[in-house]
């Protein structure tokens, strides 16, 4: 696997770190949600509303409850930034139809 493709969002990664009490170096795209100290539902939660107040995108809940991985987060929020920025620019071309 390419060294990229290991890293976290570095910003979610700050998020992660900030709620679980991690050091960003200890996690990886491959980290699992489970092995982290501190990690709790409440913990999860807190996650999901600092993803989408802080980064700007929302996730299905349904998908996020069942990611296993940092990893499987940094997916679903690269997706959403993507979908948002498709969004705009078709908003953009069709004059904000």
């Amino acid at each position: 696997m390419p060294e990229d493709q290991d890293r976290t969002n570095p910003p979610l990664a700050d998020l992660i770190r900030e709620i679980a009490g991690e050091p960003v170096t200890d996690i990886a795209s491959d980290t699992r949600l489970s092995a982290l100290d501190n990690w709790t539902s409440l913990a999860g939660l807190r996650l999901l509303s600092s993803i989408e107040s802080d980064l700007g995108v929302w996730l299905d809940l349904r998908d996020y409850l069942a990611a296993e991985t940092v990893g499987d987060i940094d997916a679903m929020v690269r997706n959403a930034q993507l979908e948002e920025a498709a969004d705009d620019t078709s908003r953009r071309y069709t004059g904000g139809l």
